[in-house]
Parts: C-alpha cells; structure tokens; sequence
C-alpha cells in the first residue's frame, strides 16, 4: 500500500486516503498522527471515520480511549477502553489502558491492579504490566511480591531503566545487598547521572563492607550533584 512505503505524517495519509476512501484502518492511523501533534478534535473525526467502517476493531477503540484520556475526559476515555475488551475481550492493550486510567486517575487501585493481572494473563511478555504490578506491591510494602514482578520485567525489558531502578531498590529494603548492587549498576549503566543511584549503590557497598567501591560510588554522586548546578 501507498501509506506503508511513505512516512508517518499526516500529509502523506491524507494524499493516499484522496483515492482510498474506505481504507479505514489508514484513518486510523491518521488518527494517530493527529493524536500526536495534540490535534484532538481531527484526530477524533479520523478515527471516527475508521469506526465507521471497522465499528468492532479494538485497535480504533483504544485510540480513541487514547484520544479521550489526553484530553482528560476520563468517562469517555473508560468507555472506550469497554468497547474494545467487549469486541475483543483478548485485547490485552485495551486491558492495560483501561488499568492504567481506573489506577492513576480514578484512583481505584485495586481495581486497576486486577486489569494488570489480567494482561500478564493474556500476555506474559508485556513487561509494562509486570512494571506496574511490581510499582503496585512495592508502594504497597509488598517486597516479596514486587521482586518477582520486577524481575519478570528486567528479563522481558533489559535495556528500560524504570524496571531495574525498581528491582535495586525492592532488594534494598529487603537488605538484599547483593543483588541490589547488581540492579543498581546495571540501571546506572542505562542513566548514569541519577546522583541517588549513585549514593544508594554506596550504601549498599557499605553494607558490604566494599569501601573503595564506596568511595568511589559517592564520588560520583557528588561529582553529578556538581554537574547539575
């Protein structure tokens, strides 16, 4: 097709769908270029046009959902989530978004972890539900439970900071010194001027009893808190 060969901007979708009408699955991804340059009322009217003719695609009702959640519009935003499990109850991103919103913005936690759970159900290699499972448990005092979230993520996502600073910080306070170290180090690796990384990771080698390494992780953090004046 002439849009997947072109880039991703909208005069190119907008040049093709001149003589492509009924190629809804292209207004929606014009909808997802309207959508990222915060064009919310034209990103509407694109997926609209995509639901006219796939009025059951779950891909098209999650961006809407999308749409409507940036737009902080959070009921229609949730609705949307709906109608994309009820066409697709195997939607595991619809599943996540929908979680993400009741969790964040309507504040039910609970509620929003069950959406969690249910997308590692439905797919096991979406390290971002693993992440927030693991977020959920380790705000919760939870450690045990968040270790495994967390490690399930590093294994799924090795190169995405977030995981690994979450995994360092549970075995901190578990006072699991060693492979805190580990995980600080390789999340350091990824971003290395978190200056509180740097300062943890010392104390952990305090912890074991590894002095030079110590000094030289404090050394760092404040070489980075000079850095950043």
């Amino acid at each position: 097709k002439y849009y997947e060969k072109t880039k991703n901007t909208e005069e190119y979708y907008k040049k093709y769908l001149t003589f492509n009408q009924k190629d809804y699955l292209c207004w929606n991804d014009l909808g997802v270029v309207y959508r990222e340059q915060k064009d919310y009322k034209e990103a509407l009217k694109a997926f609209e046009k995509a639901k006219s003719g796939l009025p059951e695609n779950s891909e098209i009702w999650v961006n809407i959902g999308l749409t409507y959640q940036e737009m902080d519009d959070f009921t229609q935003a949730l609705l949307s989530f709906e109608n994309a499990i009820k066409f697709d109850a195997k939607s595991f991103k619809a599943w996540f978004y929908r979680g993400c919103l009741i969790y964040d913005k309507l504040k039910d936690e609970e509620k929003g972890l069950k959406c969690f759970e249910k997308v590692v159900s439905l797919e096991p290699t979406f390290y971002k539900a693993w992440h927030r499972i693991g977020k959920h448990y380790q705000d919760k005092g939870e450690e045990h439970k968040s270790v495994h979230c967390y490690k399930k993520a590093t294994e799924l996502a090795p190169s995405i900071p977030d995981v690994w600073i979450g995994l360092a910080k549970v075995y901190h306070v578990l006072n699991k010194f060693t492979p805190a170290i580990s995980s600080y180090k390789t999340y350091l690796e990824l971003e290395p001027k978190d200056k509180d990384s740097w300062k943890a990771l010392g104390d952990c080698y305090y912890e074991t009893l590894e002095y030079e390494l110590l000094i030289e992780a404090y050394k760092n953090a404040l070489d980075e808190i000079e850095n950043s004046y």
